[in-house]
């Protein structure tokens, strides 16, 4: 049985990676699987800073680090994708084009930022939306939020959305506050 470090919702802490490098190092043969929520914090917001971290891991050691969306992740792409897909904007996601946004202008609203993130992010924006939504070593299945057990074969059955927000038959990812994310 392989050794597995699984590592979820760090919500753009970059406080993270330092101490999960340290893990790493004591198994260095290990597979270190992200679980999604890469982005959208509850304290200082980096942007899309440790996002880019991430990936950069991933594309240094592919075989050791596999990168899974979450419904953070989503949000942002159902936004970039069309600006009427704004749900994501309220739960973080003003905050994040801003932090993401401040070093090529001042705040002119998440409109704007969101086509600047177009113009200036396209490598990382591609693989984004290439990201699985699940990944299985051996006996082990990882997805950002849950599975439906109550079908035949969740693993190939469990819907988009439940494998994102895990509310079953809702449509929504509910949060504190009211907020919520319909998912695709």
């Amino acid at each position: 049985m392989s050794i597995v470090i699984a590592l979820s919702d760090p919500h753009s802490q970059l406080a993270t990676l330092p101490r999960l490098r340290e893990v790493q190092l004591m198994y260095p043969e290990a597979v270190t699987v992200f679980l999604g929520d890469y982005i959208d914090c509850y304290g200082p917001n980096h942007g899309l800073t440790l996002l880019t971290q991430i990936r950069a891991m991933q594309a240094h050691d592919p075989a050791h680090t596999i990168v899974l969306l979450g419904n953070h992740e989503q949000g942002l792409l159902d936004y970039l994708a069309s600006p009427t897909q704004s749900a994501w904007l309220d739960y973080g996601g003003k905050e994040t084009l801003r932090a993401a946004t401040r070093d090529w202008t001042t705040d002119k609203g998440p409109q704007f930022a969101r086509q600047l993130l177009l113009n200036h992010q396209p490598e990382l924006i591609a693989w984004l939306r290439q990201l699985p939504l699940s990944y299985t070593l051996g006996k082990l299945s990882f997805v950002h939020a849950g599975l439906d057990l109550t079908l035949p074969h969740p693993l190939q059955d469990t819907s988009r959305h439940d494998q994102l927000c895990s509310m079953p038959n809702t449509g929504t990812c509910q949060r504190t506050g009211g907020s919520s994310l319909t998912t695709r």
